[in-house]
């Protein structure tokens, strides 16, 4: 029988925990944030690069829920392999009504996703899910390179209301990041440096400088004015598009 480390891992830990409960191992250091990872369709090759960010991680305790069409043993084998996935769990073996806190990844998201949670409908287990952590107030992400991108043939009209879909969620809280450990892995002196007041966005020649962490303030109103000599950093720019948040130059 051949086992990997990281299915050892999660072994010892629940042993750890079941010890701990009953007051036989106090001090023993144990992972007490959860991590959901939902995967949301069929097999997609972003879980490969996603789960390797989470192969090296002991702060979390991972649970990976798998949708009906990977519910089989070349599939549940195939995740196993890779380290990070954690405990694999079936949809119908999780209990929505009784969710434990924690936060949430979806690694791909479909745009019928992105739709369903704006319009607040819960038709479906992932929906469902994510109806749970908005009433639970739970933390939830998407991964930015497993969004479904626009191909730049649509109507206007079309693009636009999708476009306005990403604002809505991003309204209700849900964060569009690169890797769930974005902000984990900033440089210490560029924690220090973040936890530091904001400069003044006029102090730059006379000129606005808007960054990635500008955007929340234009979300809502779906534009950014530029006025001349005006600076948009390449992140912001980037994630104002993902936002569909609307540049104007004047």
């Amino acid at each position: 029988m051949e086992i990997s480390e990281n299915d050892l891992y999660q072994i010892v830990l629940k042993v750890i925990q079941k010890m701990q409960n009953g007051k036989m191992l106090s001090n023993f250091p144990v992972p007490e944030q959860k991590l959901y990872v939902i995967l949301s369709e069929g097999w997609n090759e972003e879980y490969r690069s996603f789960f390797n960010t989470l192969k090296d991680q002991r702060k979390y305790c991972v649970t990976t829920v798998i949708p009906p069409s990977m519910a089989n043993d070349y599939h549940q084998k195939k995740l196993r392999e890779w380290e990070g996935c954690g405990t694999v769990l079936r949809q119908d073996q999780t209990d929505l009504a009784q969710l434990p806190d924690g936060t949430t990844v979806f690694p791909a998201a479909s745009r019928e996703l992105i739709v369903k949670t704006a319009l607040c409908i819960g038709d479906t287990f992932e929906t469902k899910w994510v109806q749970r952590c908005m009433a639970n107030g739970q933390k939830i992400i998407l991964l930015k390179s497993g969004l479904e991108p626009l191909t730049g043939r649509e109507p206007a009209a079309y693009a636009a209301r999708i476009k306005a879909y990403y604002r809505i969620i991003a309204q209700y809280g849900i964060e569009i990041k690169e890797t769930v450990f974005e902000e984990e892995t900033a440089p210490e002196n560029l924690k220090h440096a973040m936890s530091r007041p904001a400069p003044d966005k006029r102090a730059y020649g006379g000129h606005q400088v808007i960054t990635e962490g500008d955007l929340d303030k234009f979300v809502q109103e779906g534009r950014i004015l530029l006025a001349q000599g005006d600076l948009l950093t390449a992140l912001a720019k980037e994630k104002a598009s993902c936002l569909g948040i609307e540049i104007i130059r004047q």
